[in-house]
């Protein structure tokens, strides 16, 4: 049984994202709805799928979800599967930002420069909105000023610090 939460038309048309709770981000034709092979990094283990966007210039692909714990709550990766690098992994776990993306909590600007993201407090009660401006987030970068927790086998391990993109100046205002 599906458990319907979203769902995204790619730029183009040729693809139908769906958010199910159950069974995660199940991807469709967009002319004949029938089921196609999802080349995309699935959210982690136990998350559970909210929300899925295509940005409209056909560049970004994000899915959202409902982790307990430090899994990450959003994935953000080029819509082009062919494209090489690993996607984004946002982790919503801070209370005073909301914990969980709220289904059909996701949209993207007109120019796919910035994705707009809804998350809210575990019982749903408290709601705060995240701009997360896609050319930054996937641009090579760097951490500066970093510090860490201490490093434990096989437990979790937590840096922070500032990001910086490396190389040239992005092009346009940011």
């Amino acid at each position: 049984m599906a458990v319907f939460r979203d769902a995204s038309f790619s730029a183009d048309g040729s693809v139908l994202a769906v958010a199910d709770g159950d069974r995660g981000t199940v991807l469709l034709g967009g002319r004949d709805a029938r089921f196609l092979d999802n080349p995309y990094a699935p959210l982690p283990q136990g998350v559970a799928t909210t929300a899925v966007a295509f940005s409209p210039d056909g560049t970004w692909f994000a899915q959202g979800g409902a982790a307990s714990g430090e899994e990450a709550d959003l994935t953000l990766a080029f819509a082009d599967p062919a494209v090489g690098r690993q996607p984004l992994r946002i982790s919503f776990e801070d209370e005073a930002a909301g914990r969980r993306v709220v289904p059909r909590g996701m949209e993207f600007s007109g120019d796919g420069e910035q994705l707009f993201v809804v998350t809210s407090d575990e019982a749903g009660s408290r709601f705060w909105l995240h701009t997360i401006r896609t050319r930054q987030a996937l641009a090579p970068s760097r951490f500066a000023d970093v510090t860490h927790s201490p490093a434990v086998a096989a437990g979790p391990f937590r840096v922070s610090g500032r990001l910086e993109p490396e190389g040239p100046a992005l092009a346009g205002a940011s």
